[in-house]
């Protein structure tokens, strides 16, 4: 490869760094952070833990209830097969308005109601797609992911002779002198970094599209009365049906999308890919009759189908337990470090050229 080319990369690898470099910052760590998400909500939403028998469960009373007390809501149970002693956690979601709701397994009764819109959670979920700024900071978001893409493949060309030595540790890191020491850790952090970073950022920009460019949704009519939403037949029993007709399914996640006639039931089959999300086995069932579609295993589904299951897990690590996870923070990490580094360079950079500069020597001068 020519000089000509390589120092192009390198002015394009160095713009997209220093135009991204703030979003980059907030973004790589608030996920770090989010990587922990579940142990986040757990530790400040503090579930309630209820004593009850496997065979006790009764997820149906608790749709009721909630079906009749919020109508016009969307239903989520996001955890259709609790585990020991774990109450049942739902999700109710109603224009702005978003709640966690848990409800005793066995009575259906709600042990504890909280405003999710107020968890750190949250919080940190908009900070990172968009900048707690509405739709500019979504559209902010998925451009700046898009430069840090062109920024992780112009680095990758810029350091590809560097890459098996510090992979190798035959690289030291260079303290000497600023310039050398945020140089080393700019060229050792982004290589080792380099695979995970960027399939964070690919997945990272897909979701953001779609984040900030949903699919359109039919507008209710203004003065609509919600439609009351019945279930004629007993949701437990169905759940039971499914596990007995498709052996090893879990249900996992039970969805009632607000005014619709189907619930979704997605799980999980034995054998799948690690990287499918635990709900990614889905069948519909008919809400009046309690009639079943067959399961949809994402195995059998096409190429773009099971990408779209395994976007969420790959983007957040939410596959391999406590090491992916914290292998992710690290990654995460690594992106505000970079940031930084980078950002050392350009100043040294800029104000060696200053002070060569003969208006500023003459300045000096006088």
């Amino acid at each position: 490869m020519s000089a000509k080319i390589t120092k192009n990369l390198f002015k394009i690898h160095q713009l997209t760094g220093l135009i991204s470099g703030l979003v980059l910052f907030i973004i790589g760590l608030s996920g770090s952070v989010l990587v922990f998400r579940e142990e986040i909500d757990k530790a400040q939403l503090q579930p309630p833990v209820v004593q009850y028998a496997a065979e006790q469960l009764n997820t149906d009373t608790s749709f009721r209830n909630l079906l009749k007390a919020f109508p016009g809501a969307e239903i989520r149970l996001m955890n259709a097969t609790p585990e020991k002693n774990e109450s049942l956690c739902f999700s109710v979601r109603k224009a702005k308005e978003r709640l966690t709701i848990y409800t005793h397994p066995v009575s259906g009764e709600v042990l504890k109601k909280v405003n999710s819109n107020n968890t750190i959670v949250v919080w940190l979920l908009n900070l990172h797609y968009n900048l707690h700024a509405g739709q500019t900071g979504k559209v902010i978001v998925l451009v700046t992911g898009i430069l840090f893409i062109l920024s992780i493949i112009t680095g990758f060309v810029i350091y590809r002779k560097s890459i098996v030595k510090v992979l190798s540790f035959n690289v030291a890191i260079n303290q000497k002198n600023k310039r050398t020491l945020s140089s080393s850790l700019h060229r050792t952090v982004g290589v080792w970094s380099l695979l995970l970073n960027f399939v964070l950022a690919v997945t990272g920009v897909i979701i953001s599209y779609t984040i900030a460019f949903p699919p359109a949704k039919k507008k209710p009519q203004k003065n609509s009365e919600p439609q009351e939403v019945i279930i004629g037949f007993n949701v437990d029993s169905t759940l039971n049906e499914l596990r007995n007709k498709y052996q090893g399914f879990q249900p996992n996640f039970i969805r009632i999308p607000a005014g619709s006639k189907t619930m979704s039931i997605g799980g999980s089959l034995p054998g799948d890919f690690f990287l499918y999300a635990h709900y990614a086995n889905k069948v519909q069932v008919d809400l009046a009759t309690g009639k079943a579609d067959e399961l949809s295993p994402v195995a059998t589904k096409s190429a773009g189908d099971k990408f779209n299951e395994i976007l969420k897990p790959l983007h957040f690590g939410e596959y391999g337990g406590l090491p992916i996870k914290l292998l992710y923070c690290l990654a995460g990490l690594s992106i505000p470090l970079l940031s930084i580094t980078g950002f050392l360079l350009w100043t040294i950079k800029k104000k060696k050229a200053l002070n060569k500069s003969p208006k500023y020597n003459y300045n000096q001068a006088n």
